[in-house]
């Protein structure tokens, strides 16, 4: 690859990026919960309600259910003091039921190999070291609960290894020794000294964000998630937000989602990994960002090729120019990082971005080195063909 000048590069993880640390997305969620009645039933009857609004016919899927869709309407339940209208049996209400499925969360997705953790973003980070323009902030966002990003980049021997001395300095948002306070200014103060960094946004919260128990409002971050979840009561549980409800209004979510703003609007590339675009108000600040800058490139990393209707097919319609999904190497692949430079290479740092009604490039999963090196030489052999054609798809197999 020729010698090309860094970007500034943002991140953005959905569910797909946590898969290969074994954790499930939001339609295996309700299969990992460790069921205890009523909650098993009173769960399935809230789902069966949500079924119903959203106009499905036939039989509802549980537990193969969006479990964002049950989280957001307890949660919404409770917040409006509405619980007694969700249908549950024998007496349980929408809260004591969110209480349950909370504790389940933290325990499903606060749980995870470290090592493994490790071999799946490496390959990632070590691209980034490459290409980010380190006088701006390496911003990540992610829809996830749980700790492993995070929890690696607190590694000091795993950073030297990803990135280019000195390594980043992690920044969450969170400030303290034995006890971490939310401290939003931070991410002004790390701006201003123009130091080396990596800011992780959890757009959705985190299994180890807490609400302090002394009532005085105060959110703290655990180094790790609470020991002993199920003797903690719900409102000194952990602070999530469930996707579907809207322009968040409260700290630390109004913070986290500017930035989302203001990064879509002065970045220059995002990779997108395993995100379906679900939460309509994240949909519509990518396509605000994709319209207000026009030099703005996104790269959508997918397991397979996303269907017809789907919000990302829709997204890549809308902004051809602009946005790009490739599947075919999964986020975790040993050759992930060579997958991921290629199409880099081709949709971003090229002088043309290719306009495809499409814009998909798809590699099937090599089983040998040799077999994806072969491709990427004939990807490069043919991209001054695929140039030639203004409604294409470009699919390299």
């Amino acid at each position: 690859m020729n010698k090309i000048p860094s970007l500034r590069v943002g991140i953005f993880l959905g569910a797909g990026a946590s898969a290969p640390l074994d954790l499930p997305v939001v339609t295996q969620f309700f299969r990992k919960v460790t069921w205890r009645e009523p909650y098993q039933q009173g769960t399935k009857k809230v789902a069966e309600i949500i079924w119903r609004k959203l106009g499905y016919q036939g039989q509802c899927p549980f537990p193969d259910i969006d479990s964002e869709d049950v989280f957001s309407e307890l949660s919404q339940a409770t917040a409006n003091a509405l619980s007694h209208q969700v249908n549950i049996q024998r007496g349980l209400s929408a809260s004591g039921l969110l209480e349950y499925l909370t504790k389940e969360l933290v325990r499903i997705y606060g749980t995870f190999e470290k090592r493994v953790a490790k071999r799946t973003y490496s390959p990632l980070f070590q691209v980034l070291n490459k290409i980010h323009n380190w006088q701006y902030p390496l911003r990540i966002f992610t829809t996830n609960y749980d700790t492993a990003v995070e929890t690696i980049l607190q590694d000091v021997a795993f950073c030297r290894s990803c990135f280019a001395s000195p390594p980043p300095k992690l920044i969450t948002g969170f400030m303290g020794r034995n006890q971490r306070c939310w401290t939003p200014e931070i991410f002004e103060r790390s701006k201003v000294k123009r130091q080396r960094s990596v800011e992780l946004l959890k757009l959705h919260g985190s299994v180890n964000w807490i609400k302090a128990p002394n009532s005085r409002g105060e959110m703290h971050e655990l180094s790790s998630v609470a020991p002993a979840p199920y003797q903690i009561r719900s409102d000194e549980l952990v602070i999530l937000y469930f996707g579907y409800k809207g322009i968040p209004e409260e700290e630390p979510f109004r913070t986290v989602h500017d930035l989302l703003k203001q990064s879509l609007l002065e970045y220059d590339l995002f990779i997108v990994i395993g995100f379906r675009f679900a939460d309509p108000y994240i949909r519509e600040l990518i396509d605000v960002g994709l319209r207000a800058n026009n030099d703005l490139k996104v790269v959508c990393v997918l397991r397979s090729e996303p269907p017809e209707g789907s919000a990302v097919r829709s997204l890549v319609e809308r902004h051809p120019d602009q946005v790009a999904t490739i599947f075919g190497v999964p986020f975790g692949d040993p050759l992930f990082h060579r997958f991921l430079m290629n199409a880099i290479d081709i949709y971003v740092y090229k002088d043309t971005w290719l306009r495809l009604t499409k814009s998909v490039v798809a590699i099937d999963s090599p089983s040998e080195t040799e077999e994806f090196e072969d491709k990427v030489m004939l990807t490069r052999k043919l991209w001054s063909l695929v140039q030639r054609f203004q409604n294409n798809t470009a699919t390299f197999i």
